[in-house]
């Protein structure tokens, strides 16, 4: 669903309207290199997150904001900040002035940092008479729509919740920094001057900490069309650490704004974020970044003649059968071929065969009969293809109010879940979320199916035994691919001679397991 984005310019009026603003003294520099951001830099972090998608009152309800919220609060915890949520019926006019205006700010000291998160409606208003605000014309009001927002009978400007009023609510806030962050489906912020990265400082984190500063971010300007979901999925992104444009391990507002802005216009030209720093000369500070995850242990693998690795069976209760947890990985598939069984993959480029022959990552280049030798010596076989999205979808049938668009639920389709490549550009800018590869097996334990197996959405598409016009189906997506689905585009027939860097596969089995074996 797109957010239809509508200007509204920002003037000087702001620093009337946040006037109320006090501002501490510098912080402390820190130390980039500790792995922890310093306790000096900010006593506290609090943040209100605000997510609506079941509006009322001639309002359509929206699919993502909730779970765009919802992802932010936990990237916002681990972050540090203690966060107050308010969902759906609970985000109503009142409740959320009441916790702007009254609740939180005497939460948050001279010291202390706050983020204010929105996704939701918005709408702007054309004003009859434009007023001159300083040097600055403003020729319409913007709004955030909150639950109970009503346009019965037109807009009933009276129960939203207007910029100006949140402006004089934000400006109660005596923190270091403060942010607000729009992902609405009102106008972008028009940048009164954009912030700077900071990037070619070398006193980067000295100047971002040891400032006071109110900023704003938005998912995009006048006359815009905003994808939902992807300005919120690229800033948590960058949170954590893709962001980090200096490689100093943390990120600083400009960074993230700068990040954001180029990520979400790679993948929709139609959207800009716009950011802007109001007040002040320092920057929020993000981080540190998440390491990149630590594969597993090396596999042990058997000698010739010692038998056969050890498998994770899952029963699945859709499909009513068993599956292998994970896709086979090169270190299983090693065991095949030293036992004389099966046969090396091909070679080819980003092969996982050489020189990684211990490796947990998913075998790849192996055709379809290769596949289905290494199942059979198991003791199972490859599912067929309605087996497989009965797991995949949690039942199969789309009326179903228990059916899952993807394995994980019904989440937009991020690296958070998968290892793919999201529009060219949403979260990670390349393939295989940023390394251009396949990871090990069942990194994203986030995005498991119902029953527990890993990896059936991206990581390498998946064989199965379903024919169709002389040609082998394979199912999953994988991470080359922009949006690895499940219902919709998660099939595609291969000619069973033919492997591939994207393609692998998984055992199924008849029955329940043992343990270790089907």
């Amino acid at each position: 669903m797109e957010r239809a984005i509508v200007r509204w310019i920002v003037g000087m009026a702001l620093a009337g309207l946040f006037s109320g603003l006090v501002f501490a003294k510098d912080g402390g520099s820190g130390d980039a290199d500790s792995g922890k951001m310093p306790d000096d830099w900010y006593k506290k972090s609090v943040a209100l997150v605000v997510g609506i998608d079941g509006y009322e009152n001639e309002w359509p309800r929206l699919t993502s904001a909730v779970s765009d919220a919802k992802r932010m609060e936990t990237e916002l915890v681990r972050q540090g900040f203690t966060v107050k949520t308010l969902f759906d019926d609970k985000a109503t006019k009142q409740e959320i002035l009441r916790q702007l205006a009254s609740v939180l700010p005497t939460k948050v000291g001279p010291n202390d940092r706050f983020v204010f998160y929105f996704a939701g409606h918005g709408q702007t208003e054309s004003l009859v008479h434009t007023q001159l605000k300083g040097s600055y014309i403003m020729p319409v009001e913007g709004y955030i729509v909150p639950a109970d927002g009503s346009r019965k009978g037109g807009d009933q400007w009276h129960t939203y919740l207007s910029l100006s009023e949140l402006n004089v609510s934000l400006g109660r806030y005596r923190g270091k920094h403060v942010v607000a962050i729009f992902d609405a489906c009102f106008s972008g912020l028009w940048p009164v001057e954009p912030a700077s990265a900071f990037t070619d400082n070398i006193d980067i984190l000295k100047l971002a900490v040891g400032g006071n500063s109110l900023s704003v971010i938005t998912a995009g300007g006048a006359g815009e069309q905003a994808r939902e979901g992807l300005f919120t999925n690229a800033l948590i992104e960058g949170m954590q650490g893709r962001a980090d444009l200096n490689n100093d391990t943390y990120m600083t507002f400009g960074e993230l704004a700068l990040y954001t802005e180029r990520e979400v216009t790679r993948a929709n030209k139609r959207q800009r974020p716009r950011h802007s720093m109001l007040f002040g000369g320092g920057q929020m500070v993000f981080g540190p970044r998440l390491k990149a995850p630590q594969p597993p242990p090396k596999a042990v693998l058997p000698a010739k003649g010692k038998g056969k690795p050890a498998l994770d069976w899952v029963y699945s209760r859709p499909a009513k059968i068993s599956f292998t947890k994970s896709e086979i990985t090169v270190a299983q598939y090693w065991a095949c071929v030293v036992e004389g069984v099966c046969t090396p993959p091909e070679a080819g480029r980003s092969s996982n065969w050489v020189p990684n022959i211990d490796s947990a990552n998913p075998v790849n280049y192996v055709n379809w009969e290769q596949a289905g030798s290494f199942c059979k010596w198991v003791g199972g076989r490859l599912p067929t293809e309605k087996e497989w999205l009965l797991e995949a979808t949690n039942g199969g049938d789309r009326d179903s109010d228990k059916t899952r668009e993807f394995p994980w639920g019904n989440d937009p389709v991020s690296c958070e879940y998968a290892i793919c490549r999201i529009s060219g550009g949403l979260g990670f800018s390349a393939a295989g979320c940023g390394t251009n590869s396949t990871w090990p097996v069942c990194s994203r334990t986030s995005g498991n199916s119902v029953s527990g197996l890993c990896d059936m959405s991206g990581n390498v598409w998946e064989w199965t035994s379903t024919e169709e016009s002389r040609e082998r189906i394979s199912v999953g997506g994988g991470w080359f691919d922009d949006n690895p689905l499940v219902f919709k585009g998660g099939r595609r027939r291969v000619n069973p001679r033919m492997g591939s860097a994207d393609l692998g596969f998984r055992c199924a089995a008849s029955g329940k397991p043992a343990k270790g074996k089907p």
